[in-house]
């Protein structure tokens, strides 16, 4: 009887883990989907800004560390972006091991390339970090933008920033899925 009632706690507790991991999914999932209708407005509003305005040259430079704990084997993804395309290119930390690009497409399409050369991104700082995280693990992201003669360098270090996920988000609409960003939750 003791373990038929001990078997029962148990599969209960089990029961209730799958569902709170459900709500949990369920929960991410509505929150990326609010975060992408927030970048796709913001895009919108952009868009209609710049219906105007030509594509100026710049070149954005991300690299990317989806998880410190994975670096070894997944390696640091650089992505290339100027005004003709946009690259990924795999670095990793082991010696014998070359960089490698694994995706390159050119940009055809006008809205996203007048997003992306105008950009302003002076009014942010050098550097986010959340600091309740060590520093080796989680996500970070280093980002160098240039155009004309300005040179704007961020770091995010396990931070969520509206404006570079909206950035984030963009470049997902040109990478197939399995290089694109996974955006921080907070």
């Amino acid at each position: 009887m003791k373990y038929k009632i001990l078997i029962s706690i148990l599969l209960l507790s089990i029961a209730c883990s799958n569902t709170e991991k459900k709500k949990s999914q369920n929960y991410e999932t509505q929150k990326q989907e609010q975060n992408i209708k927030i970048a796709d407005t913001s895009f919108a509003d952009n868009k209609s800004k710049q219906k105007n305005t030509k594509a100026i040259s710049f070149k954005l430079n991300i690299e990317y560390i989806r998880d410190y704990s994975m670096k070894i084997y997944e390696g640091t993804f650089i992505y290339h972006l100027n005004e003709k395309e946009i690259s990924v290119t795999i670095h990793y930390d082991i010696v014998d091991m070359k960089d490698t690009t694994v995706f390159t497409k050119k940009i055809n399409n006008d809205t996203l390339l007048a997003y992306f050369s105008n950009l302003n991104l002076d009014t942010l700082k050098s550097e986010y970090n959340n600091k309740k995280i060590m520093f080796c693990s989680g996500t970070s992201l280093y980002i160098k933008y240039k155009k004309e003669n300005k040179i704007k360098e961020i770091y995010l270090h396990c931070y969520s920033h509206n404006t570079i996920n909206n950035i984030l988000l963009n470049i997902n609409k040109l990478v197939p899925d399995k290089y694109k960003f996974k955006l921080y939750r907070k």
